[in-house]
């Protein structure tokens, strides 16, 4: 590669350079506008996921407040409910006197 610049003289050269050098600043502003749309797309993308995240989490956290009431009411002493409340601490001994 580059075997062919051998015979070409200084203002060929400095020509080709600058026909290097434009095609490379096309290629980078092509790229630049590239990621600029993409970065548009996905910014519009994770609004709108966003928004639907919001309007699901609405949506469950009202699900959640009814399944709380409805533990809450699971855990409220019943009077005629028989229950052992006890506890009782400390290691089983015998007395052997």
């Amino acid at each position: 590669m580059g075997e062919e610049l051998q015979g070409l003289g200084m203002s060929d050269l400095m020509k080709l350079e600058k026909l290097v050098e434009t095609g490379l600043s096309r290629v980078g502003k092509t790229k630049e506008s590239e990621l600029m749309d993409e970065n548009a797309r996905l910014k519009q993308e994770a609004n709108q996921r966003q928004k639907l995240g919001c309007a699901r989490n609405g949506m469950e956290q009202g699900n959640s407040a009814d399944s709380i009431t409805n533990s809450h009411q699971d855990l409220v002493h019943r009077p005629d409910e028989d229950s052992d409340t006890s506890l009782k601490l400390g290691l089983p001994f015998s007395k052997s006197n």
